[in-house]
């Protein structure tokens, strides 16, 4: 359907093609300078932080919360997680994507070491990270803040208040299913792991 469209626009009206091209590729360029020092700033100050000290003291505050989250991990995980959450705050997805994939590295490495086996499949921490980088709890939506302003929003800080609210919903509602999940999953673990100990019992 888009194909045919297109073609049908280049056939009807070839110099409205061209003038649209032309006007997005504008667009673009602007709002990819516009994001670039967004992420730049945003990224140069967790990279301050980091460099100061602050990233390991938050992680230090936010140990309990994430023990709950993702159970007990080392301390450079959770550095990690802490600084990919605290990206996401402020509406900085681009610049928590690096803390994402660092920290799932580390927690594929460390789920590995516990395991007999190498692991074929998600363990509940990197579900729980999953989601919580889908999720992305913000309270500074910048990323979104500066689209609209691109794009001649009159009031593009009226989203902030809706923002929080929906991010907070499925963040909760995505931990919880998380949660939900990953029990069931442990108890029928538990049930095949009974069920192996009983026939090995009566082999015997």
């Amino acid at each position: 359907m888009v194909v045919f469209g297109v073609f049908y626009m280049c056939l009807s009206a070839p110099e409205s093609v061209l003038e649209v091209c032309l006007n997005a590729s504008a667009s673009s360029i602007s709002m990819a300078v516009v994001l670039l020092g967004i992420y730049m700033f945003w990224m140069g100050l967790l990279q301050v932080a980091k460099d100061a000290g602050l990233i390991e003291k938050l992680a230090r505050l936010m140990r309990p919360f994430l023990r709950f989250l993702f159970g007990k991990q080392s301390a450079q995980t959770n550095e990690y997680i802490a600084t990919n959450i605290s990206a996401n705050l402020v509406g900085a997805g681009g610049a928590a994507t690096p803390a994402a994939i660092n920290a799932m590295a580390e927690l594929e490495k460390e789920a590995n070491v516990n395991a007999k086996t190498p692991i074929s499949r998600a363990t509940p921490p990197m579900i729980m990270l999953f989601i919580l980088s889908a999720t992305a709890i913000q309270l500074l939506p910048t990323t979104i803040i500066s689209i609209l302003s691109s794009n001649g929003a009159t009031n593009p800080e009226k989203i902030i208040m809706p923002t929080i609210l929906v991010s907070v919903a499925a963040t909760i509602l995505g931990v919880f299913l998380v949660k939900l999940f990953c029990a069931n999953i442990r108890g029928q673990g538990r049930e095949r792991e009974q069920k192996q100990e009983q026939k090995r019992g009566s082999t015997k």
